[in-house]
């Protein structure tokens, strides 16, 4: 009669070198370019964020097991249950964890991810950026901490909002109505306001003098980089209701749309984008540089971060395509992996000295097609 041997439960990781020829990952290409894309989307490069990786005492161990297949929960440490929660969404590219999309950033590299928060955004704009690019367990208990510790941003709290007014219909195309308005006097200055209602692109144009002249001259300037609107809505300004304003968008084929007098929530569009400019200002007066730098960075950032309503940024809205910003740099650059693959090879390049004798081709006018 054979003898029946008991034999103790192999270790966990004798157990995933078995299975690791049985542990196949189907993955596309568009998927792979997908999650390699992602990964230029922060502002650390991906070498970094791949060597933090495989020096992180948690993710060190999770590449093992995304890699190889993952164990029994009963038989890891109750510390990688956030993981082991999320292993059927989780890839490795380019020494990189991801999840899904999302690049999963050690701990010794997320202090640097929160300073996205130079731009004093509030915590939901914030939280919303951060969703389109990283990922770590706490991240948004994080943010909050943040913006809750952020002094400018606590002095800056919005008040209660008023009662809501009847919105306005969304315009189907971009560029089809915007709004504009004056914020000022503010730093000295006068900046004019424009926002389209489609892809809540913003422009802000400080200007020293805001006659009827000026604006339709500012105005002009607009126009002749996004093209004509259909409607352009404004407040009872005197530079709005003058005669020279109206002649200037009747001879363009603009309607123009005025709103309630002593009422600005009728213009709601751009009246809470200039409570949002001028918030961002305020908080950036510590911050290094002129008005223009400043202003620069806030419409940067305003233009590459997703609106609480489209749920897109208004630069995919309004162009159609995503601005390169500082979280492009860790992104693969998939086109110089094209262009290395499409290089010659050494052995084919022809390769000449100088002074050595070669024949060539005469093309030159009125001569005879030979070789010389």
């Amino acid at each position: 009669m054979p003898m029946l041997i008991f034999c103790h439960v192999f270790p966990v990781l004798e157990r995933l070198r078995a299975s690791r020829m049985s542990f196949v990952v189907k993955w596309t290409e568009e998927a792979t370019k997908t999650n390699e894309a992602k990964l230029k989307s922060l502002p650390i490069t991906t070498e970094k964020i791949r060597q933090a990786s495989e020096k992180d005492k948690t993710l060190s161990r999770v590449r093992i097991f995304v890699l190889n297949g993952w164990p029994r929960r009963d038989e890891i440490s109750p510390d990688f249950d956030v993981w082991l929660r999320k292993k059927d969404e989780m890839t490795v590219e380019s020494g990189c964890f991801l999840w899904g999309t999302r690049v999963i950033i050690p701990e010794c590299l997320q202090q640097y991810i929160l300073e996205l928060h130079r731009g004093h955004q509030g915590m939901v704009r914030m939280k919303s950026l951060a969703r389109m690019h990283v990922y770590w367990p706490g991240l948004y208990q994080d943010i909050e901490r943040l913006v809750q510790s952020c002094a400018p941003c606590q002095a800056m709290q919005t008040l209660p909002s008023a009662a809501p007014v009847n919105p306005w219909a969304w315009p189907s195309q971009p560029w089809h109505r915007v709004h504009v308005d004056f914020a000022g006097p503010f730093l000295d200055q006068m900046f004019l306001l424009a926002v389209d209602a489609h892809s809540k692109w913003p422009e802000v144009i400080p200007m020293k003098s805001t006659t009827a002249s000026n604006t339709i001259r500012v105005l002009r300037s607009l126009f002749s980089r996004h093209g004509l609107p259909m409607e352009v809505v404004s407040d009872n300004g005197p530079q709005f209701v003058a005669e020279e304003f109206s002649i200037f968008l009747k001879k363009n084929g603009i309607q123009h749309i005025k709103s309630a007098v002593k009422h600005p929530a009728s213009n709601g569009e751009v009246e809470r984008f200039v409570q949002t400019f001028k918030k961002a200002m305020k908080k950036a007066r510590s911050d290094e540089g002129d008005v223009r730098l400043k202003l620069d960075r806030f419409l940067l950032s305003y233009r590459t971060t997703p609106h609480v309503v489209t749920q897109e940024t208004p630069a995919k809205m309004l162009m159609g395509r995503e601005l390169r910003t500082r979280l492009s740099q860790v992104r693969p650059d998939l086109g110089l992996k094209l262009q290395q693959k499409r290089a010659p090879k050494k052995d084919r390049v022809r390769m000449f000295e100088v002074g050595e004798q070669v024949r060539v081709l005469d093309l030159r006018i009125n001569a005879d097609l030979k070789v010389v």
